[in-house]
C-alpha cells in the first residue's frame, strides 16, 4: 500500500459494468488502464497530471477539466474530496469519528414470557359412545378375500 503521502502522476474516474464510479490515482497510464479494461470496466477516463500530486491536489485538478464537468463526475470527485478530508482531519486530530461496530442500545428490562404447549382436549364420554360402531372383523375379512388368501 502507498504512503498517504505520495505522489501521482495520472488520475481519472472509472466506472464498472455495475455503473459504480471512483476516482483512482496511479502512476503508471497503460498498465493500469489496460487492467481496467481487462476487469470489464465500461469507461476508464484516466488523465496525466502537470506534475506529480498528492490526492487532494489531483482532485482539485481533475475538477477543473472539461472531460470530467458533468454533474455525475463532478459528484463522484466531491465525495472523494470529502472522504479525503474525513481522513486528514482525523490524522490531525480534529476530527472525532463516531464508535465502530454496533451502536449500544439503552438498557431495557427484561420479560420472560413462558409459553404454554397447547393440548388436545380429550374427548368427552358422550362423543366417544356417539361415535359409530364398526365392525372391524369384517373389515379384515374384506381384506383378505381382496389379497386371495
Amino acid at each position: 500500500m502507498l504512503n498517504k503521502n505520495s505522489l501521482y502522476t495520472v488520475s481519472g474516474i472509472t466506472t464498472d459494468a455495475n455503473g459504480d464510479s471512483k476516482v483512482r490515482w496511479t502512476q503508471d497510464l497503460i498498465r493500469r488502464t489496460k487492467l481496467f479494461i481487462k476487469q470489464g470496466y465500461t469507461r476508464v477516463d484516466l488523465v496525466d497530471l502537470p506534475r506529480p500530486m498528492t490526492k487532494l491536489e489531483a482532485l482539485s485538478h481533475i475538477a477543473a477539466l472539461p472531460q470530467f464537468s458533468n454533474p455525475g463526475d463532478q459528484m463522484t470527485i466531491q465525495d472523494a474530496v470529502a472522504y479525503r478530508e474525513k481522513a486528514k482531519a482525523k490524522a490531525d486530530g480534529t476530527y472525532v469519528a463516531r464508535p465502530r461496530g454496533r451502536p449500544r442500545k439503552h438498557p431495557v428490562a427484561t420479560v420472560t414470557v413462558k409459553q404454554t404447549k397447547k393440548v388436545k382436549a380429550a374427548p368427552s364420554l358422550d362423543a366417544i359412545k356417539a361415535r359409530a360402531k364398526t365392525d372391524t372383523t369384517a373389515q379384515a375379512l374384506d381384506l383378505l378375500k381382496a389379497v386371495g388368501v
